[in-house]
């Protein structure tokens, strides 16, 4: 078995494709324009990985994207650690491990310095007890209406981790090919919105001045507030910025599948980030 950095040729991007299908039901984020996207495009630089293969066979794929966060006041480079894969005839040999170790040390090299991600349930106790990852906090799920009602100044200056975005970024971000953001001006800020499970039910989230600082939204990146009154809220917000209004969680029966948000350092495992001291949104991460 031979472990390959990624290769966003046209037909590697086919290759993960196919690989993704054998695994997840057929996804337009799967197609190659997508990947092209996420692993190429995004301004804060090429995704980070690598692939496992047998002969000329893919048997699994690991892909983390580059990020600007703020952690502990301090802008550092991160990843969003994002699509694993192992085809079924390879599944028990410990690929997805091999993977993501090689990936780390390669990122840690590169200047990287922590990643992070929205784990499901499934996946959350793998992370801790094999990668060494620190399960922060469940990602709040809420249903509610309108705007969210919080001080947005507060969830950037009180933020111990926060991701902080870049005009090109957050252009780039919006202009998902499988599932395009929006923007619109809200007090102190932007409000962003696009598709979910239902068409009556578009995510959301906002984001204040101080995190978006220097950002000219573009008429491309501006349209209406959602119709839908009827919002719904994937994030985490500091406590000193307050809980959503008129917002309420959604029971954990009716949750897809609940995600936690895990943080790792590459370079200092004592760092601690407080769990009511996240800015999060769904801008932040894929599940929309």
């Amino acid at each position: 078995m031979e472990l390959r950095p990624l290769d966003f040729s046209q037909e590697s991007l086919l290759r993960y494709q196919q690989l993704f299908h054998t695994a997840f039901a057929p996804h337009p984020k799967f197609s190659p324009q997508a990947l092209h996207w996420l692993y190429v495009q995004n301004p804060d630089g090429e995704a980070v990985g690598y692939d496992a293969y047998d002969g000329d066979r893919l048997a699994a794929h690991y892909a983390c994207i580059p990020t600007r966060s703020r952690v502990h006041g301090k802008i550092v480079k991160g990843l969003l650690s994002l699509n694993t894969s192992t085809h079924p005839d390879y599944q028990g040999q410990g690929l997805f491990f091999k993977l993501v170790k090689k990936t780390y040390e390669a990122a840690a090299e590169q200047g990287f310095d922590h990643v992070q991600g929205a784990a499901n349930a499934q996946s959350t106790p793998l992370f801790i007890r094999k990668l060494g990852f620190r399960e922060i906090r469940q990602v709040d799920a809420l249903v509610g209406f309108g705007g969210l009602g919080v001080d947005l100044e507060a969830a950037s200056r009180d933020a111990e981790y926060e991701q902080v975005w870049s005009g090109d970024a957050l252009r780039w971000r919006m202009q998902n090919p499988n599932n395009p953001v929006r923007a619109s001006a809200i007090p102190g800020g932007w409000s962003f919105h696009a598709g979910s499970f239902s068409r009556l039910v578009p995510a959301y989230g906002e984001l204040g001045a101080a995190t978006i600082s220097g950002v000219a939204m573009h008429d491309e990146m501006v349209g209406r507030a959602p119709l839908s009154p009827t919002r719904l809220y994937i994030g985490l917000l500091p406590a000193s910025a307050g809980k959503p209004k008129g917002y309420f969680s959604i029971p954990e029966r009716f949750k897809p599948s609940p995600l936690n948000f895990l943080f790792q350092s590459f370079h200092d495992s004592s760092i601690m980030i407080d769990p009511e001291s996240i800015h999060y949104t769904f801008l932040d991460f894929d599940a929309y």
